[in-house]
């Protein structure tokens, strides 16, 4: 057996092998994959490096594995992948509490139809798009398929 090799296995052995280096490790009470069991991670982690994610599984063996400088755990938060909406109408967030609890058709005919006719611009679908934005990236949404103006 080679001295190289002896010293390697003699550090596998007491637990002694470097960790790798990693960005950031986020770790939370839950993480959510999209591998093909579609596990959830009690106690889970997930290191990134760059753009990229490295690894994902438990906080224990994750945090045993890489060297970081930057960690942020939350104790009563999931990690997920980002949710997507695949209907929006993004602007009319300036709407919001029009007319509300009326069935569809009546709060379209006498409500939203006038309220578009008479305001909508490329500002206003501007500004109710930022808005809509900011919420949905505060509530995990990271991708929308807008059925607007402009």
């Amino acid at each position: 057996m080679t001295h190289r090799f002896a010293s390697l296995l003699l550090l596998f052995a007491t637990g002694c092998v470097a960790a790798e280096p990693a960005d950031w490790i986020l770790s939370a009470r839950w993480v959510v994959t999209m591998d093909p069991a579609r596990r959830i991670i009690d106690n889970g982690a997930v290191a990134v490096r760059g753009p990229k994610i490295v690894v994902v599984g438990p906080r224990a063996d994750i945090e045993q594995q890489f060297q970081v400088k930057n960690k942020l755990h939350r104790a009563e938060a999931a990690i997920m992948p980002g949710l997507v909406n695949t209907h929006t109408h993004a602007a009319m967030s300036l709407y919001r509490g029009v007319a509300d609890d009326m069935a569809l058709q009546e709060w379209l005919e006498k409500f939203i139809f006038p309220a578009e006719a008479r305001n909508t611009t490329a500002d206003f679908v501007r500004w109710g798009t930022r808005l809509a934005l900011l919420e949905m990236l505060l509530s995990g949404t990271t991708m929308f398929c807008d059925m607007y103006y402009f």
